[in-house]
């Protein structure tokens, strides 16, 4: 049987979603966590990869089991991960049913603020100074007009494409010294989220123009794009499912 686990996670301790060798990760955690509570190897599939320090507020993870869960699960299992892994919900899914390649859409926030806040540290990425924003948005807004998208990609990076589908690309204030840039796509390349943001500030500062950040996308050369922000910053908000095709069935706790 194919269950699916709603979470959300803190980033900051962890070297992303995905296993790896010598390194923390949250699926580590997750897999581990399933295991010891269901007495079988579990491996999770996740709806994508985060970077070392980004957080997510909604995540979808995958997995088999033989046989139903058991009650209570989603408290037993909380009690067994770390605090600042906690999972929200856990549905039954079709055995066809894939958390990464089944995904319509992925929406992150960018979380940045001008003024020093103490309750702020690795939440969201502080930048002193002024900037355009109105600019920003105009900047962003150009982020329509294209799909290929290889200046924001990590470089030697192994994909079959750099075309993304942008839906949705704003900065709007949320404090008087916060904004937070809000991106969503069907699908995006390893780092791109913090070039865009990093390469949107240089605009607003003044360092590039319009003209240049278009230019910049035309060149598909991560060379001539901004740097990369801090990862604390940026938040995996929501994922899309086409529930129609999908049908996601609530387990009752």
């Amino acid at each position: 049987m194919r269950f699916v686990v709603e979470l959300s996670y803190d980033g900051t301790r962890y070297h992303g979603w995905q296993v790896q060798q010598n390194a923390h990760s949250v699926q580590a955690e997750l897999n581990t966590a399933l295991a010891k509570l269901l007495g079988n190897p579990v491996e999770t599939i996740g709806c994508g990869r985060t970077d070392t320090g980004v957080h997510a507020l909604q995540f979808f993870a995958h997995f088999d089991n033989p046989t139903p869960l058991p009650h209570n699960f989603i408290f037993r299992v909380n009690k067994i991960l770390p605090n600042d892994i906690a999972i929200h919900e856990v549905y039954k899914v079709n055995d066809t049913f894939n958390a990464r390649f089944d995904a319509t859409y992925r929406l992150y926030e960018y979380h940045l603020h001008s003024k020093p806040d103490p309750f702020l540290v690795n939440r969201s990425y502080y930048r002193y100074g002024s900037l355009d924003f109105g600019a920003m948005n105009l900047a962003a807004q150009k982020l329509f007009d294209y799909t290929d998208f290889e200046c924001f990609s990590k470089t030697r990076t192994q994909v079959y494409t750099f075309n993304c589908k942008i839906m949705q690309a704003k900065w709007q204030k949320t404090h008087e010294s916060r904004h937070v840039f809000t991106i969503q796509a069907d699908r995006f390349l390893r780092n791109m989220v913090r070039a865009i943001v990093g390469s949107l500030i240089d605009v607003g500062s003044g360092k590039l123009t319009i003209q240049g950040f278009e230019a910049m996308i035309q060149s598909k050369k991560r060379t001539e794009a901004g740097l990369s922000v801090p990862a604390h910053g940026l938040y995996l908000k929501s994922i899309g499912y086409d529930y129609t095709l999908t049908p996601f069935e609530k387990i009752d706790e």
